[in-house]
């Protein structure tokens, strides 16, 4: 796999347009802060449509894995923006993405790659400050050095240092996280979605329906799952005779194969406490976990 270096978020989502500006779905998979970085350049020298931006920081969600952050062109050099977690946190699999190109994150866990799908794929790696490696820890003992002459320690004090950058960008950094986390309310609270946004997501990322498909039977829970990360706003159900989840949304309900037709047979996934709670154990021993 072919490894590309960045000196920042800014070089990425450059390249990222780039593709964007080809017609190319284009997806990268990093870390938080890498992600936030990234996410804040898009918006300023893109035209960005964000969609749904399910990241917040480590520290409130508990959640220290990669994010998938993917772009998909809607017209020059605009592109729809969605952002969620390669993995849930009760899940020990990474979900499946695809697109035209997608950059991987140097650290990231290699197991990713198998769910990942993309005919360019791409090792990446952003650089956060430049380190020489020739460079020691000085001891003032330096031929030519010209502090090699201090020998009180209090001779320092005379000696006025630079700022740190670090001291200057850090309150920065800190008000774009905490306005994508508030954009990220705000979208989960106030975003509509159609039943053709649902339906064309469903086939972009799922391609034609294969009725012997896995996302119909024993991964059923994680596609409703996928949909309603990517909408916010929806429920998940539970047909009890037949042994199948569904995506609820504003009425309608969703599966792999498109819109199903609801029966009395469903029930709702977070309240399936109520209404058998050894059967909800039995569901998530054998068909989640």
């Amino acid at each position: 796999m072919e490894r590309i270096y960045f000196e920042n978020a800014l070089d990425l989502a450059k390249l990222m347009l780039y593709d964007i500006n080809n017609d190319k779905d284009s997806s990268a998979v990093l870390f938080y802060d890498d992600a936030v970085e990234l996410i804040a350049e898009l918006q300023l020298i893109g035209d960005a449509h964000p969609i749904s931006l399910d990241i917040s920081h480590p520290d409130y969600s508990g959640y220290n894995g990669v994010y998938y952050v993917d772009m998909t062109p809607v017209s020059e050099n605009g592109f729809e923006l969605f952002v969620c977690p390669a993995k849930e946190a009760d899940n020990t699999e990474y979900s499946y993405n695809t697109a035209d190109v997608i950059y991987v994150d140097g650290d990231a866990d290699s197991c990713i790659l198998k769910n990942i799908e993309a005919p360019a794929i791409y090792e990446i790696d952003i650089e956060h400050e430049v380190y020489d490696e020739d460079d020691e820890e000085c001891d003032l003992n330096c031929d030519d050095c010209p502090f090699s002459d201090i020998e009180d320690d209090d001779d320092f004090d005379e000696i006025e240092e630079e700022p740190d950058d670090a001291d200057y960008f850090e309150p920065l950094l800190d008000l774009v996280h905490d306005i994508i986390d508030g954009l990220c309310g705000f979208l989960r609270e106030h975003e509509k979605y159609t039943s053709e946004e649902i339906i064309d997501f469903i086939h972009r990322r799922f391609g034609p329906f294969d009725e012997n498909s896995d996302w119909m039977t024993c991964n059923c829970f994680w596609f409703a799952q996928i949909l309603n990360d990517r909408f916010p706003g929806g429920r998940l159900y539970y047909d009890v005779v037949v042994g199948h989840f569904v995506f609820e949304y504003d009425g309608i309900y969703y599966d792999y194969s498109g819109i199903v037709t609801p029966n009395d047979d469903l029930v709702a996934w977070d309240e399936f406490d109520k209404y058998d709670a050894y059967q909800k154990e039995r569901i998530i021993r054998d068909c989640i976990r």
